[in-house]
């Protein structure tokens, strides 16, 4: 799923951004015109994600298992560089 806040392209089953933390989850997230089911080498502006090999960071709060970049916990929100929801 993506963020419409800021791009990422998150796990379908995140709740939160990865990136910046926003409820993905919320009604009316995605954009008019815009499908979920795109592939990651047909989005704009994230070339070389889709080769991208990602270290795992677990959530203290939750124990998902979020990339090591994610600045936020995708299932609880939680900050993970800060350990602050």
């Amino acid at each position: 799923m993506e963020c419409i806040s800021c791009g990422l392209r998150n796990v379908e089953d995140a709740r939160f951004c990865g990136h910046c933390g926003i409820n993905i989850r919320q009604r009316g997230q995605t954009p008019i015109g815009q499908d979920d089911s795109a592939e990651l080498g047909d989005q704009k502006g994230h070339d070389g994600l889709k080769n991208l090999v990602a270290q795992i960071t677990f959530c203290f709060s939750c124990g998902l298992r979020n990339c090591e970049d994610a600045r936020f916990c995708g299932q609880c929100g939680v900050n993970l560089k800060l350990g602050l929801p």
